[in-house]
């Protein structure tokens, strides 16, 4: 069995973690930011959406340089969101693996 190497970025971009964009390499922290926003879109019951209006490399942009993430209501649960956003977190001391999210679904 022969195995090859793929080079780029793969996926949907509202899925695709800041520093895979940046990097072109996933990790098992792209992973979670992803299931974080699989949290946002439970949250919400609907798909994340950006300004259609941008070009995607203006949308990567934002993404990687300027933080952006979607939109997140007030009134929504403070500890769902705290966990949303430590999914999100590019601090990889803050990051969650995904024994960390186990754990805490445990609980």
């Amino acid at each position: 069995m022969s195995k090859t190497k793929s080079d780029g970025i793969f996926g949907i971009l509202p899925y695709i973690a800041p520093e895979a964009l940046i990097n072109q390499r996933y990790s098992k922290a792209s992973g979670i930011y992803s299931f974080g926003i699989i949290m946002w879109e439970i949250l919400y019951g609907k798909a994340v959406s950006y300004d259609q209006k941008l070009a995607m490399s203006q949308l990567c942009f934002l993404i990687c340089y300027h933080d952006l993430k979607p939109a997140v209501n007030k009134d929504a649960p403070q500890c769902y969101v705290n966990l949303m956003r430590k999914c999100w977190d590019k601090n990889s001391e803050e990051c969650l693996s995904a024994k960390d999210l186990c754990e805490i679904f445990e609980k």
